[in-house]
């Protein structure tokens, strides 16, 4: 696996260069790329043929229709919607705030810095230890020389239901600590398809799993806003290696199969359901117990709160 990784991004770095987008604090949030491209030439035909040249003129009448058209494009796909949703008037003044810049959600972490936090790389590694603190204390499995084992048949993948998770990759989605863009597996599937394969079948044989696979990328999210303590209101949200969920969508359907007549009909936590079908269920519940007369109903929520000692 690390052969094929490194060799992977090593073609990746090599064929595929990596584009550097400049964005600037003062840039009105419906300018493109399109868009500042075309206003850099016609500045540069400004200072070279003037403002009479026809060259000029062409480019400043592009420029104006390109704002006309990006301003639509943008209060159709982020304002518009915003005038119809009077359901919520936090929400709405939410993206109101993340339109203008001014959205709490981006100015949490400045109240984190003090005396002990100075700067954000401290705060990082202060934030970045408290995770690490989560799970330290657990013995590490001790390496063991496994014989190849006897895998049933069923459990091991062929080439094409890896070229099928593959396919299956979206490319809009970020990419993980590896580095590897999801295109590259998406657009070589057929190609990766068989290393693919081979690495999933030698794991389950030979009982190992690779350590690039485990490392993750992680964001820290607040469960409030603003939150007061980095131990206690802070949620670590994980950014695997896209090669790492393919493996694991193999492991997960083939267990899936395994437990699926033994789930509960009433766990809605599964593919395929859904909130609004637990909402429906409990509805229906407190419905046929209030339509036969003289009964009530009473709900009790739980939520489970870790609290760290």
């Amino acid at each position: 696996f690390q052969l094929f990784s490194s060799e992977l991004k090593k073609a990746t770095d090599l064929l595929l260069t990596w584009k550097t987008v400049k964005i600037n604090s003062s840039d009105r949030p419906w300018i493109t790329k399109s868009l500042k491209s075309s206003i850099k030439k016609r500045q540069e035909a400004f200072i070279k043929h003037g403002k009479n040249s026809s060259t000029y003129r062409m480019w400043r009448n592009k420029v104006q229709k390109e704002i006309k058209s990006a301003k639509r494009f943008y209060y159709r796909n982020k304002v518009a919607d915003l005038e119809l949703d009077h359901s919520s008037s936090r929400n709405w003044w939410r993206h109101i705030k993340r339109l203008t810049g001014k959205d709490i959600k981006q100015d949490w972490q400045y109240q984190f810095l003090d005396q002990n936090c100075q700067d954000f790389f401290s705060l990082s590694n202060k934030v970045n230890n408290f995770f690490i603190s989560l799970t330290n204390h657990f013995t590490p499995l001790e390496p063991q020389v496994l014989a190849r084992q006897e895998v049933p048949p069923e459990f091991l993948v062929s080439e094409r239901e890896a070229f099928q998770a593959l396919s299956a990759v979206k490319i809009g989605k970020a990419i993980g600590p590896d580095c590897i863009p999801n295109r590259v597996l998406k657009e070589f599937a057929q190609e990766l398809a068989p290393v693919v394969k081979d690495i999933y079948n030698a794991s389950l044989i030979e009982g190992y799993f690779p350590d690039a696979l485990k490392a993750s990328l992680l964001n820290p999210i607040p469960k409030i806003l603003p939150p007061q303590q980095i131990e206690s209101d802070l949620r670590p949200i994980a950014l695997t290696c896209t090669l790492a969920k393919v493996l694991e969508g193999f492991t997960r359907d083939r267990l899936i199969t395994q437990v699926s007549h033994q789930i509960d009909p009433r766990q809605f936590a599964r593919a395929g359901h859904s909130t609004t079908d637990a909402l429906v269920y409990l509805l229906q519940a407190v419905y046929e117990a209030v339509d036969t007369g003289n009964c009530g109903a009473r709900l009790f929520f739980a939520d489970y709160l870790k609290v760290l000692t």
